[in-house]
């Protein structure tokens, strides 16, 4: 099921024709097997923005790549915590780069 947010009109994007074209290239590209961890692919999968989606990258092929939900999660996850600290020191605030943060 495609990605749905109202809200957000990069997020409406999910539900064209253009994208579901682009997403079936990029499994074919990959060969059905999750460029992180190389697995073949037999259930859920993402493909990712590599870089966050904008209305200028959002259908460039260089930016996406097919994942398993595993990796995705995981590459969400660090990538949210990334963002996160570039956003810190961008203001002067001290960045912490355990995950747990007991400030």
């Amino acid at each position: 099921m495609p990605k749905t947010d109202n809200n957000n009109p990069v997020g409406r994007l999910y539900n064209t024709a253009r994208w579901r074209k682009l997403t079936a290239i990029v499994v074919r590209n990959a060969n059905g097997r999750c460029e992180r961890c190389g697995k073949m692919i037999t259930d859920r999968f993402i493909v990712h923005h590599m870089e966050v989606a904008n209305f200028e990258n959002f259908f460039n092929l260089d930016n996406l790549q097919l994942l398993c939900i595993e990796c995705h999660n995981f590459v969400t996850f660090y990538d949210g915590i990334n963002r996160h600290n570039l956003e810190k020191e961008s203001r002067g605030d001290q960045v912490v780069n355990d995950l747990i943060d007991f400030h």
